[in-house]
């Protein structure tokens, strides 16, 4: 796979993930991605989306603690909609 597929790949899910506010969802489309589509800067997009900072490291441990974050928010906005 090529570069430029790699990068559609990740913009598709960008803004699907922006297109949403189901956490459900977001967190679907995390899980879509291939671990070859990640990048730094996809986290670091993603992440000023749901106001979270993910710190410096390995693009596998950023990318789980990303899907950790949209993971928290999905049972805590699901718990409070209920609400």
């Amino acid at each position: 796979m090529s570069d430029n597929e790699s990068r559609t790949i990740a913009e598709e899910a960008m803004l699907k993930f922006l297109d949403t506010d189901d956490f459900d969802e977001k967190y679907d489309i995390l899980c879509d991605l291939k671990e070859n589509d990640v990048t730094d800067l996809l986290i670091d997009n993603l992440a000023v989306t749901l106001d979270v900072v993910i710190p410096d490291g390995p693009i596998g441990r950023r990318f789980d603690e990303l899907k950790t974050c949209v993971k928290t928010r999905k049972k805590y906005e699901s718990l409070r909609l209920r609400q």
